[in-house]
């Protein structure tokens, strides 16, 4: 592969930049790389190379969008015969890297959300984890809704939830919930509570538990879930939310479809397809 030289330019600028230039150079960096494919001197996986050699640079990786952008590349970099995406969906993800750089420099940022990741372990006499498990308290359509196994730490969270004095779209809100759930003890269990950043199409495994769709499944199985739950009627899927526990703190009730198939991906698979086979068997009684 010939670098071209306004790509190897961007290159020096990054590599040279202090803390406070490194954004405003891997922008550059980007825009050449996507300018570089447009008038075909470098080929899609080669203009992706470019950005996804950016990976080690520690200044980038408190930015969403940039850990975003970088992880796309580091997708669309590898060879055809080894990248999981079909030829359209590789054009979606250029087009979104494309967009988050556009989105950041123009000061939009519309594709962040927070979150609570929710860490709940349980520890012997000599300080030892024995048993643990993940779950998220994330705001959707102006309400949280929290995803968590066990449920008497559901049941726990919920309730001091309920009653935090904030509304939940206020910029405090979450920030709130997590100093109160941090180290709070339930049935044994100490909870674990972190503020994390994260994107709307996020594909990174460190925002979501491994065991959910969300975050750790493929174009493949995302469709397939989708074909699942084409089959519910509205109600079945609103029981099958509940089931996998995830709950909204203030009702379900206004919820529409669209809403509810919104969040079923964040479902760890084992709890997921054990309920979702629950429903379909009950119909034939």
């Amino acid at each position: 592969m010939k670098q071209p030289p306004y790509i190897k330019k961007a290159w020096d600028e990054l590599s040279n930049a202090t803390p406070e230039d490194t954004p405003a150079a891997f922008v550059e960096l980007c825009n050449e790389a996507f300018r570089a494919r447009l008038v075909g001197d470098l080929s899609l996986e080669d203009a992706s190379y470019q950005i996804c050699g950016a990976i080690m640079n520690d200044q980038l990786e408190d930015t969403p969008e940039f850990e975003r952008v970088i992880d796309i590349a580091c997708q669309l970099e590898l060879p055809a015969q080894h990248r999981s995406l079909d030829v359209a969906d590789e054009e979606r993800s250029w087009d979104l890297m494309q967009k988050l750089i556009s989105d950041y420099s123009s000061g939009k940022r519309e594709g962040i959300t927070q979150r609570i990741r929710l860490t709940a372990e349980k520890y012997n006499n000599n300080n030892q984890i024995i048993a643990g498990m993940g779950g998220w308290i994330v705001v959707k359509y102006g309400r949280p809704f929290i995803q968590i196994g066990d449920k008497e730490i559901h049941k726990q969270i919920t309730e001091l939830v309920r009653h935090i004095d904030l509304d939940p779209d206020h910029e405090h809100y979450l920030a709130t919930v997590q100093k109160k759930l941090d180290r709070m003890t339930v049935s044994d269990f100490t909870i674990k509570a972190e503020v994390v950043n994260h994107m709307r199409g996020d594909g990174h495994s460190d925002y979501h538990s491994n065991l959910a769709f969300c975050g750790s499944a493929g174009p493949e199985e995302m469709r397939h879930l989708e074909t699942l739950l084409e089959i519910l009627s509205d109600e079945e899927l609103r029981t099958l939310v509940a089931r996998v526990g995830i709950t909204f703190t203030h009702g379900d009730e206004d919820l529409v479809r669209d809403d509810l198939e919104g969040v079923i991906d964040e479902a760890a698979r084992e709890d997921f397809y054990r309920e979702y086979t629950k429903l379909i068997e009950s119909r034939k009684k």
